[in-house]
């Protein structure tokens, strides 16, 4: 097949596949998605493996097939999926990556051993990871992923997070600030840009949508949707947005991880995430925004709850201009800041603010 060819080097054997799963195992079975079932295998070449076996017989999955080798095989970066190589033989089509040993982001949301440093730099590294297929893929063209959510995020050995599952991704040009692409609306519900879901109108500020919904089931401990709930608990994003504009984001947040935050480092993270869930995409910052804001530094220095409190407000919110974090989400801050009131007390100043009228003060 034609756009094979430049990838031909990439081939391998059915016979070494099954060999290396043990003929596709149960045992070996690590997860299940919406074009195939994934194990883990060992080879003596490749060593430890993960192999996407796509669903035989209804044709579901042959473009994700061709669209996963052609992307993951042209662009490398530490925060990707590294795929080790394919097999279309005897009607399989077979992905086989690097297995990475802790596996998907949405299996340990949960974990009490997964502290809020560690959730930073996983939040940094999939930052990184798609602000590079956004601005750094070509001088001519960008790549929106169309699938960003917890799950396609894996994590290795040092929870290092690498961006997954390409099979939906598009293609755009980047000549131009913003890329819109025309398109039927897909991806997972309750991590897809409502804009692009009611207009078919595809940019990279979807990605970041995703995104934002990924930021606040790490600092939320839970999944984007919660089958369990059929109130407003059912959708994360939702929950999320109300209790952050009236300052009550306690409620949600497991409390033995709230315990390891400072309310700097709390506050500058919602607000991000708040922010990449805006209504109008023209508000959400840019991967590139992100991935530059205080929530770096947050990470970098190993931001906790006994640590000094930054300065002022974060530097997302003070530099980046009203095109990216507008006037009108002061007023949310602020009720958050003063709900945490007690904490802050001892080491931020509010000077000049009169913190019984800061509603008439900031009122648009």
């Amino acid at each position: 097949m034609s756009y094979l060819r430049e990838v031909e080097h990439l081939k391998i054997p059915l016979p070494h596949i099954l060999l290396a799963t043990d003929n596709f195992d149960e045992k070996n079975f690590i997860a299940t998605g919406g074009f195939g079932k994934v194990y883990q295998g060992q080879s003596d070449q490749y060593g430890t493996i993960a192999v996407k076996r796509l669903y035989h017989g209804s044709g579901q999955g042959q473009h994700e097939f061709m669209m996963e080798i052609s992307l993951l095989s042209a662009y490398k970066h530490e925060n990707l999926a590294s795929l080790v190589g394919f097999c279309d033989q005897d009607d399989e089509k077979i992905l086989v990556y690097k297995h990475e040993s802790n596996g998907s982001l949405d299996k340990v949301l949960q974990s009490k051993d997964l502290n809020w440093i560690q959730r930073l730099r996983i939040c940094l590294d999939a930052a990184h990871g798609l602000k590079y297929l956004h601005d750094d893929v070509g001088q001519h063209h960008r790549v929106l992923h169309r699938d960003i959510k917890s799950s396609n995020i894996l994590l290795d050995e040092n929870w290092k997070a690498k961006i997954s599952d390409f099979g939906l991704s598009k293609i755009g040009p980047a000549n131009v600030p913003v890329t819109f692409l025309i398109s039927n609306a897909c991806g997972t519900i309750g991590y897809i840009d409502p804009e692009y879901l009611t207009y078919g109108v595809l940019t990279q500020k979807s990605d970041v949508y995703s995104f934002g919904v990924v930021l606040f089931e790490v600092l939320c401990g839970r999944l984007a949707r919660a089958v369990e709930f059929e109130d407003k608990r059912h959708f994360l994003c939702i929950l999320a947005q109300n209790h952050y504009e009236n300052g009550t984001l306690d409620e949600i947040i497991d409390s033995d991880l709230r315990k390891q935050m400072n309310p700097a480092s709390l506050s500058t993270f919602s607000t991000i995430a708040y922010q990449c869930l805006k209504k109008c995409r023209e508000d959400r910052p840019t991967m590139s925004q992100i991935g530059s804001s205080e929530l770096c530094d947050d990470a970098s220095r190993g931001v906790c709850h006994d640590d000094a409190v930054h300065e002022g407000l974060s530097t997302s919110l003070r530099d980046q201009g009203p095109s990216v974090f507008v006037i009108n989400d002061l007023k949310p801050r602020l009720k958050q800041l003063y709900t945490l009131k007690g904490h802050l007390e001892s080491v931020i100043e509010l000077k000049g603010l009169d913190i019984e009228n800061i509603d008439q003060s900031y009122s648009l």
